[in-house]
This record gives structure tokens, C-alpha cells and sequence, in this order.
């Protein structure tokens, strides 16, 4: 009888270590998946802010920008309403804004600026800037010269940057102005989002303009025939 009541303990004894061993096991592993799944959400949230959203603003302030336009110039009209839309802009966005034109600098064709280098929450500092532009007199427009310069500022920017022109007309520098831009995009190995707005552009050179963005290989091109036309496609 004792031997039996012996065994019994023993067996007793056997079912509790292992349901305390299985029990460690489970809340090891419980642990384990808290600890990856911790991971997981650092790792996704870091790679989200690697991947931040960033926009160069390329305005175009040669001698064409001073045609009138309806409530002042060309140039007048696309400063107030691209500050208008970028001073509220999202403050988590890094962004920048590059002129050409102004005559800053002495070859026509060279003539561009970063006059607001890429930052994160500097939209005010890039709406405060826009009305110190004023136009340049070269008849030339370095269009081009002003992307190419653009691209490389964007090249260290992750993810997918974005490139937003507002121009009053063609490149008058280059014939190989869309050749040359492709070929900055490739050599800087980003994935550019490129979008180019003609503001009061007539067809002639809206369709150069075009020609170019086809011959960049990626972007495209938005005719803005007048102020709210070019508000909306900005906004």
C-alpha cells in the first residue's frame, strides 16, 4: 500500500514539473513574439521617417515671367499663390526652393539659385523667400540647368522626392535639355516624381516644354492658363 501511495506521489510530482515547465515554455515564448512584434513596429517606423516625403520648388524668374498677368506679372501673381499654398504645407516635409533667371548669375544659361536649401519644416522660411525673387534681364531661360541642379539636391533625399516647376515657358539653352535631365535622374539613381506647370504659356512653347518632360523619360506636364487654374494644380 505505501509502495503504491509512493508511486502516486511520484507520478503527482512528474504532472506538476511539467506543467511549471510547460508553463516557462509558453511565457518564453510569449515573450519572444512581445519582442519581435516591438521590433517589428521601431523597425516599420523608423523605415517611414527614412522615407519622409521631400519636394524641390523650382520658379522660374527670367524676363517672361514679367508679362502681365490678371492682379500683377507672371512672376508677381505665381510668388503669391505658390506661398499661399506652401506656407500650411505639412511640417513633417523636408522641402526647398530653387530660382533661375534672376541674373545671380553672370552666364544667362548657368543663371540658377537654391535660394532655400532642402529642409524639414521650412515652409515659411520658403514663402517668406518667394517675394524677395525679382527677374533677371538675360533673354535666355535655363530651364533645364535650373532640373539638372534640382536632382542633384534631391539625390540624397530616400524614398521617392518630388520636383515641382512653374515656368513660363521652354529652355531656350539646350536642344538636349530632356537628354540631359534623364541622364541627371539616372546618374543620381532616384525614383523622381517630376511635375512641370506652364503658367499663361502659349501652345508653341507649352509644346517644347512638353518635349522635354517626353524626352526626361518620367514626369508631366500641367498648362495653367491662368491664376485659380494654377492654384488648383499646385494645391
Amino acid at each position: 500500500m505505501s509502495t503504491q501511495s509512493s508511486n502516486s506521489s511520484a507520478r503527482q510530482r512528474r504532472m506538476i514539473f511539467a506543467a511549471l515547465g510547460g508553463a516557462g515554455l509558453l511565457a518564453v515564448c510569449l515573450c519572444f513574439a512581445v519582442a519581435v512584434v516591438a521590433g517589428v513596429y521601431y523597425f516599420w517606423g523608423r523605415g517611414e521617417t527614412e522615407t519622409q516625403a521631400a519636394v524641390e520648388y523650382i520658379l522660374d524668374a527670367s524676363p517672361r515671367m514679367l508679362n502681365p498677368a490678371s492682379g500683377g506679372t507672371r512672376l508677381s501673381v505665381a510668388q503669391a499663390i505658390l506661398a499661399e499654398i506652401v506656407r500650411p504645407a505639412d511640417t513633417t516635409l523636408t522641402a526647398g526652393l530653387r530660382v533661375f533667371g534672376t541674373g545671380a548669375v553672370a552666364q544667362p544659361c548657368q543663371d540658377t539659385s537654391l535660394i532655400v536649401p532642402l529642409a524639414q519644416a521650412n515652409q515659411s522660411q520658403i514663402a517668406d523667400n518667394l517675394f524677395t525673387v525679382s527677374a533677371g534681364s538675360a533673354a535666355d531661360a535655363a530651364l533645364a540647368e535650373a532640373m539638372v541642379n534640382a536632382i542633384r539636391d534631391l539625390a540624397a533625399m530616400p524614398g521617392s522626392p518630388t520636383l515641382v516647376v512653374v515656368t513660363g515657358g521652354a529652355d531656350s539653352c539646350n536642344e538636349q535639355a530632356g537628354e540631359l535631365i534623364k541622364a541627371e535622374a539616372q546618374r543620381a539613381g532616384i525614383q523622381l516624381q517630376m511635375f512641370v506647370v506652364g503658367f499663361m504659356v502659349e501652345e508653341a512653347e507649352a509644346e517644347a516644354v512638353k518635349g522635354l518632360i517626353d524626352e526626361s523619360a518620367g514626369g508631366a506636364y500641367v498648362d495653367a492658363p491662368d491664376a485659380e487654374t494654377l492654384r488648383n494644380v499646385l494645391t
